[in-house]
């Protein structure tokens, strides 16, 4: 007798769609409050602002949408994912160098 290979095979094919379908479904509900939100916010607001400026915007929108928003450093990765990257800049505050992260548009 004979391992039955294509019962195996097939069950291996099952639980991997079963467990990649899941985690695209997880990703796709984490860029959903994103892009509703860029969606709806002008480019000057955020590329004129600080990344954590535009996290409590974000925070905001989701409160007004009634959304769990995502955590500051997995909503600025996602935002980079959308077309956006970041850059740093120094700045004297109270005598103090400073650095503060922004967004731009690639």
């Amino acid at each position: 007798m004979l391992v039955d290979v294509n019962t195996i095979e097939n069950n291996i094919y099952t639980k991997i769609c079963e467990a990649f379908a899941e985690f695209a479904e997880k990703k796709l509900e984490r860029y959903k409050s994103v892009l509703e939100f860029l969606r709806v916010t002008e480019i000057e607001k955020i590329i004129s602002n600080t990344t954590n400026q535009v996290y409590d915007y974000y925070c905001e929108f989701c409160e007004s949408v009634n959304c769990e928003p995502l955590a500051h450093t997995v909503f600025s990765r996602t935002v980079c994912e959308c077309g956006f990257t970041t850059y740093h800049q120094v700045k004297q505050v109270n005598g103090k160098r400073k650095k503060f992260i922004y967004f731009k548009m690639d």
